[in-house]
């Protein structure tokens, strides 16, 4: 599965900012057909990220509030596949991990 599909085929459409009261602009996407079933974006952050039957990443919230910027990026660093990936303003891209 592409990573696009994965964005929509999440679990979750983004509860964390809209709940708080306007859309987030930071947007977190999971390519599972990548993921080795570590578990660390699960362990760091439970509220954005879970597993499915099969042990693999399954992002809950697409769209998390600004505050879990840094917990994101240390979870998409810790990824040993690379399968987790955030966007948004003042995300500094992957390849500086």
């Amino acid at each position: 599965m592409a990573e696009a599909e994965v964005a929509t085929s999440v679990a979750g459409s983004g509860t964390g900012a809209e709940a708080a009261g306007g859309p987030s602009e930071l947007r977190v996407t999971a390519d599972n057909d990548t993921c080795v079933t570590s578990s660390l974006c699960v362990f760091r952050l439970p509220q954005v990220f879970d597993q499915d039957e099969e042990g693999r990443v399954v992002v809950l919230d697409s769209r998390p509030p600004a505050e879990l910027t840094r917990e994101l990026l240390r979870a998409r660093r810790g990824c040993p596949t690379r399968s987790i990936h955030v966007e948004g303003p003042g995300v500094p891209p992957a390849s500086t991990d």
